[in-house]
């Protein structure tokens, strides 16, 4: 899901949009309105988990340049 939503300048599908398409599927009770509710809430929970790991990656690209910059730079010895 995250990888759909770092593409969301050429295909429009931002955390919200992707957690809104999936939890549907993950929501399926017999009582309609149950299921809305409930598809609400891990909507919510999805589009989170999406967010946190954007964030994730983008500290784990920071953290590597930084590395790579550190090691990589002979002017720091």
């Amino acid at each position: 899901m995250a990888d759909v939503v770092e593409h969301e300048q050429f295909n429009k599908m931002n955390a919200r949009n992707v957690a809104m398409v999936f939890a549907p599927n993950m929501t399926q009770m017999a009582d309609p309105l149950t299921a809305l509710i409930h598809a609400v809430q891990v909507m919510n929970f999805l589009k989170t988990l999406i967010l946190m790991n954007l964030k994730e990656r983008e500290n784990a690209d920071a953290k590597a340049r930084w590395i790579e910059k550190q090691t990589s730079d002979p002017s720091e010895e």
